[in-house]
């Protein structure tokens, strides 16, 4: 159904492009001629081309529809809007308050430009004439504080990974299980198997289907049914954290993000994804390409929450909306609105702080002020301006003052200092020229000063014991993981690790580790390089290349920069080593 006035009653049927429809009941406002002139107005603007394209801004256009209406129905009034008069309107002015004031203020203003002269000269005067209540000058949007942005996003992480292992979990008990019509319909694998099957169920749901009276299903399963939906379903936390990520690595406005369809994602190269949206401020559709390497990219995001909701979007009435979860009250499938309760929830689950050690606020208008502080102002120096914002909306809400500089400073100071403690504890093996030589000729003094086995040893100093930035003593039995499993630390823990020694043949690899720490001291700012890579720099620098002779140094580099292989990937979530 297209959008439309509906006659009987009196009301409007509203549609929007990636939202639900909006019904609206005017008739109980009085004055119908007036409601029926203003609701025609705002069904023009919602139209193709119109100004309106958000479901919320047109609902509250109705109600302020509502508001003018009924306080000229109090006053006697029972005309249309050609009979209003300069009086009449300055009155309502007066009292109505900066909201109402100003939907009504566009609304006639529409009308008269539509059909000029439909409105007494004295109200069309006041339409261009001064507003009695000005829209409040705005605070930009406060980003949220490094410390306070990177609690947000380890608690995010964590409730991602928790939902995605409890999922894999009951996948695998609901593989295990068969029709509970057919066999034991208490055991816990059949349950898993019933709802993947069938589902999302409630005792009453499930009782008919088992053959089994209704309470006695609800008092033997009410509280397995519960955990295996929050196993096999995504729940309200694990879709507010996947959102509250995505928000934070890609900067797309709020109700963009709560708009996006399960087709949003278009992988356009390797490591690149397309992600489209519906921007009602704005033009209406947009997309934008982001890098999207690693887990918790923008794009690996999506596909991590696609695969995460698959089973859920399959028994969903509608399953087109990216956000989808089961509501752990009733045990149905419907798009989270994150409300304020929600979120305030999430906030109180996790412990999440401010800085202050109040209680975090979950502001998704500051989640996109602190994506561009992140990536422009505060950590680049930079400002990034948003093409699809005014200079008043962009000074307004997005251009935070810049933090102070001395809090800043000492942060890095503080960083500089703590990557030097890390450097100086850390264990190091390194042979230089002179001491391999010897060694390979002397297995058993290598054993020695290894602390391994002969036999080890000799197939370390032959190279068969080499990862990318050093030659491994035990690769599976790393400190860093389970016995009898290949270490899953990323290169930069063998700077620091005490099983790694480094020799003449690594230092080429080490060489560009040392070009990719001096590439992104380019992009990143001072506090966040040092916090990321300065213990890195400090250890490779000070304590490793510093260590081998000029002309190893020379041969290395020479074989870097004639190598014609792309230089090596380091992904995001593989960061230097932090205590």
């Amino acid at each position: 159904m297209a959008s439309a006035l509906i006659d009987v009653p009196l009301g409007v049927h509203l549609e929007f492009p990636d939202q639900r429809p909006l019904d609206m009941d005017l008739s109980a406002a009085g004055c119908p001629s007036v409601v029926r002139e203003l609701a025609t107005a705002l069904l023009e603007r919602t139209n193709t081309g119109g100004r309106t394209k958000s479901r919320h801004t047109a609902k509250f256009y109705c109600c302020a529809i509502r508001h003018l209406a009924r306080w000229l129905a109090e006053r006697g009034f029972d005309g249309s809007v050609t009979q209003l008069s300069e009086a009449l309107a300055f009155d309502y002015w007066r009292q109505a308050g900066n909201g109402y004031e100003s939907a009504a203020r566009v609304l006639l203003s529409h009308i008269e430009r539509r059909d000029p002269g439909t409105l007494q000269p004295g109200v069309a005067r006041q339409l261009r004439g001064v507003v009695l209540n000005p829209t409040p000058q705005h605070r930009p949007r406060r980003p949220c504080s490094a410390g306070e942005t990177q609690r947000l996003i380890d608690a995010c992480r964590a409730a991602v990974t928790a939902a995605e292992d409890r999922m894999a979990t009951a996948d695998a008990l609901a593989i295990t299980g068969r029709d509970p019509t057919l066999g034991d319909w208490t055991a816990e694998a059949n349950v898993a198997w019933a709802l993947d099957h069938w589902g999302p169920q409630t005792s009453r749901e499930l009782g008919p289907r088992l053959g089994e009276e209704v309470w006695r299903v609800d008092k033997t399963l009410r509280g397995t049914l519960s955990r295996l939906h929050d196993c096999l379903f995504p729940n309200m936390d694990a879709a507010l954290a996947f959102r509250v990520l995505i928000g934070l690595e890609t900067g797309i406005c709020p109700e963009g993000i709560d708009g996006l369809h399960a087709e949003c994602l278009e992988w356009v190269g390797a490591g690149r994804a397309r992600i489209s949206w519906f921007k009602a401020r704005a033009a209406g559709a947009e997309a934008h390409v982001f890098d999207s390497r690693g887990p918790w990219s923008p794009g690996r995001l999506i596909e991590r929450w696609l695969a995460l909701s698959a089973r859920a979007r399959r028994f969903a009435p509608d399953p087109a909306p990216l956000w989808l979860f089961c509501d752990g009250a009733h045990h149905r499938l419907r798009r989270p609105a994150f409300w304020w309760d929600a979120r305030d929830a999430f906030v109180a689950r996790h412990g999440l702080l401010d800085d202050d050690g109040a209680p975090m606020r979950l502001r998704f208008g500051g989640l996109r002020a602190t994506y561009f502080a992140r990536h422009d102002r505060h950590w680049n120096g930079a400002l990034r301006i948003d093409p699809n914002h005014s200079a008043r909306v962009e000074g307004d809400h997005y251009l935070a003052q810049t933090r102070a500089s001395d809090p800043l400073e000492a942060t890095i100071e503080a960083a500089q200092r703590d990557a030097l403690r890390k450097a100086a504890t850390a264990p190091l093996t390194l042979f230089d020229p002179d001491e391999l030589a010897a060694l390979v000729d002397d297995p058993e003094a290598a054993a020695v000063r290894l602390g391994i086995t002969a036999s080890a040893a000799a197939e370390l100093l032959a190279g068969q014991r080499d990862v990318f930035a050093a030659a491994c003593k035990d690769f599976y039995h790393s400190p860093h993981g389970a016995p009898g499993v290949a270490c899953p630390s990323p290169v930069w823990t063998c700077l620091f690790c005490p099983l790694a020694v480094f020799t003449p043949a690594k230092v080429p690899n080490l060489l560009r580790l040392r070009d990719h720490l001096e590439a992104q001291w380019k992009e990143l700012g001072a506090e966040e390089w040092m916090h990321l890579y300065g213990a890195a720099q400090v250890r490779l620098e000070r304590d490793i290349l510093a260590r081998f002779p000029a002309s190893v140094l020379e041969t290395a580099r020479a074989a870097v920069t004639a190598s014609a292989e792309p230089g090596p990937y380091f992904a995001p979530e593989e960061s230097p080593w932090r205590s």
